[in-house]
C-alpha cells in the first residue's frame, strides 16, 4: 500500500508534466542564475585536491579516443588483408572515418553539457564509444568496420565537449593556462602513443587486440569516474540546489528514500524542460560563432590546419619507415615518439611558460589595475606557428633523400612542438575570450579540425604519389605559414576591437 501512496506521489509530484507549474520541479525550470552557490560549493572555491581530481579524471577519459582513433595506422595494411580491401582511399578511410564524427561531435555535445551538466555527457558520451569500439574489434567485413569507426567517434568526442569546459568551471583567468596544459597533454599526446602500442600488438599478436584493450581500458576509467567525477557546470549545481529533497514539504513520500526518488525524477524532468527551450539555442551557437567571430574564425581554421597535419604524420609514417628504411612495423612504430616527444615538449612549455607569459604581460601591458587579457596568450601561439614549418621542411627533404633515420625524427618532433604550443595556446585564447560559451567557441574550431583530419590522410597518397616527401611536404609547409603566422599577429593587434564588438564574449 505504501508502495502504490508512493509511486502515486512521485507520478504527481516528480513528473506530472501537464501539472508542471505545481510541482517542485518549476523551481529549476525557472532562471536560476541570480542564485548564488554557497561559497564552499561553487566549483571555483574547491580545493585544489578536489579541482585536480576532476580534471584528471576528465583528462584521461578524453586521453582514450585519441589513442583510439590513430591505433589502425600501422594496422591498416593486416586490416586490409583480413577485410579485402582493394582500394586505397577506403583503406584510409578506416583511419579517417573516425575523425569526421570526433571532431564534429562536440558541436552537439558541447551545448548539451552546458544544459545537462558535464558529467552526463562525458559519460554517457564514453559509454557510447565503448560500444562501438567493441563492434570494430570484432567486424568481419568493411562497412562495419568504416560505420563503427564513424559511429564510435561521435561517443569519443564528449571528452572534447566537456573538457575544457571543465578547467574553465574550476579555475580562473591567471590560473587556466597549467590547466589547460596539464589536461590538453593526455588528449594531444595519444594520437602519437596509439600506433607505437598498435604496432607491438600487430606484430606480435592480432589488429582486433588493439581494439579490445582500448575497450577495457575504457571501461575501467569509466567506471571509476562514476564514483569520483563530480559535476562541476555552475548553472546546473544551482538548478540541483534549488530542489532541497529532504524537505518534506516539497515531497510528501512515505520515506527519505521516497522523497530523494522522487526529486531526481523532477530534477530529470527540470532539465528536460530547460533543453526544450534551451537547447535549439545551443547547438545553433557554434554555428553563430563560427560564421559571425572572426577570431573564432582565424584559430579554427588554423587549430583544423594542424590537426590535419598531425593526423597526416600519423597515417604516412609507416609508409616511410617500412619500405624506405626497411624497418619491421614494430620498429617503425617507435618512430611515433619523435611525434609523442614533440607533443610533450610543447606541452611542457606551455605549461611552464603560459602563465608566465601571461602575467609578465598583464603587469606590464595592463594597465593600473593589471588587467589580463586573451591576447596575452598569442606570443607562444607565434612561436609555435614558425616551428611548424621548419619542422616540416626538415622532415620532408630529410626522407627524400634517406638521410639517418634521426634527422626526419628530430623534424617530426619540431613540428609536432609546434603543433601543441599552437593549439594549446589558440584554445587558451578562446576560453579566455569567451569563456561562458567557451564549449561552444571550442566545438566551432573542432567542426573544422573534422574536416581537415578527415581529408589529409585520404588525400597523402596521392600528394605523395605526384610530389615525392620532399616537395609533397614542403607544400604542406607553405600552407602552414600561410595559415599559422597571419592569424595570431591579426589577433594581436585587433583582437580586443573585435571582442568589443561581440556578442560572445564577455571581456
Amino acid at each position: 500500500m505504501d508502495d502504490e501512496k508512493a509511486l502515486a506521489a512521485v507520478k504527481q509530484n516528480a513528473v506530472g508534466l501537464v501539472d508542471i507549474e505545481k510541482t517542485p520541479a518549476c523551481v529549476a525550470t525557472q532562471e536560476v542564475e541570480g542564485d548564488a552557490l554557497p561559497e564552499d560549493e561553487h566549483p571555483r572555491n574547491w580545493t585544489l585536491r578536489r579541482k585536480w581530481l576532476a580534471v584528471g579524471i576528465s583528462s584521461l577519459l578524453t586521453t582514450i579516443p585519441p589513442v583510439a582513433s590513430s591505433i589502425v595506422a600501422p594496422a591498416l595494411e593486416r586490416i586490409r588483408n583480413d577485410l579485402n580491401i582493394t582500394n586505397k582511399a577506403v583503406e584510409f578511410l578506416v583511419l579517417s572515418s573516425w575523425q569526421l564524427t570526433f571532431n564534429c561531435g562536440p558541436f552537439i555535445l558541447g551545448p548539451l553539457s552546458e544544459t545537462f551538466g558535464r558529467v552526463a555527457v562525458l559519460q554517457g558520451g564514453m559509454l557510447w564509444f565503448l560500444v562501438f569500439n567493441l563492434v570494430c574489434g570484432l567486424s568481419r567485413d568493411t562497412g562495419t568496420m568504416i560505420a563503427c569507426r564513424f559511429l564510435a567517434g561521435f561517443g569519443g568526442g564528449s571528452g572534447v565537449a566537456t573538457g575544457f569546459g571543465v578547467v574553465t568551471d574550476l579555475f580562473e583567468a591567471h590560473e587556466r593556462g597549467n590547466a589547460v596544459a596539464l589536461y590538453n597533454i593526455g588528449p594531444t599526446l595519444s594520437p602519437a602513443i596509439g600506433p607505437v602500442f598498435s604496432a607491438f600488438v600487430v606484430e606480435y599478436s592480432t589488429w582486433r587486440w588493439s581494439f579490445h584493450a582500448i575497450t577495457i581500458w575504457t571501461g575501467v576509467v569509466l567506471l571509476g569516474s562514476v564514483f569520483f567525477l563530480q559535476e562541476t557546470r555552475e548553472s546546473v549545481l544551482k538548478s540541483w540546489k534549488s530542489l532541497d529533497i529532504q524537505d518534506p514539504q516539497n515531497f510528501q513520500m512515505p520515506s527519505p528514500m521516497h522523497r530523494k526518488s522522487a526529486a531526481k525524477l523532477a530534477r530529470f524532468q527540470s532539465q528536460l524542460v530547460q533543453a526544450a527551450k534551451k537547447t535549439p539555442n545551443a547547438l545553433l551557437r557554434p554555428f553563430q560563432m563560427l560564421g559571425k567571430e572572426p577570431a573564432v574564425q582565424a584559430l579554427a581554421l588554423l587549430n583544423a590546419y594542424f590537426y590535419g597535419i598531425m593526423m597526416l604524420a600519423v597515417a604516412i609514417f609507416p609508409t616511410l619507415y617500412v619500405p624506405v628504411y626497411g624497418q619491421t612495423i614494430s620498429i617503425a612504430g617507435l618512430h611515433y615518439m619523435s611525434l609523442a616527444l614533440g607533443y610533450l615538449g610543447g606541452g611542457y612549455l606551455c605549461k611552464f611558460g603560459m602563465d608566465k607569459t601571461y602575467n609578465h604581460l598583464r603587469r606590464r601591458l595592463g594597465g593600473p589595475d593589471q588587467t589580463g587579457r586573451p591576447e596575452f596568450r598569442i606570443p607562444l601561439m607565434i612561436i609555435g606557428s614558425i616551428s611548424v614549418p621548419v619542422g616540416l621542411f626538415l622532415f620532408g627533404w630529410s626522407a627524400q633523400n634517406t638521410w639517418h633515420w634521426i634527422v626526419p625524427d628530430i623534424g617530426a618532433f619540431v613540428f609536432s612542438a609546434g603543433i601543441m604550443i599552437s593549439i594549446q595556446s589558440a584554445t587558451n585564447y578562446m576560453v579566455d575570450a569567451y569563456t561562458e560559451f567557451s564549449a561552444s567557441a571550442i566545438g566551432a574550431t573542432w567542426f573544422l579540425r573534422g574536416i581537415a583530419g578527415f581529408t589529409l590522410p585520404i588525400v597523402s597518397p596521392y600528394l605523395y604519389q605526384h610530389l615525392d616527401l620532399g616537395w609533397g611536404t614542403s607544400l604542406l609547409a607553405f600552407i602552414a605559414m600561410a595559415v599559422g603566422l597571419p592569424a595570431p599577429l591579426l589577433l594581436w593587434k585587433y583582437g580586443e576591437m573585435l571582442r568589443s564588438r561581440s556578442n560572445f564574449s564577455n571581456i
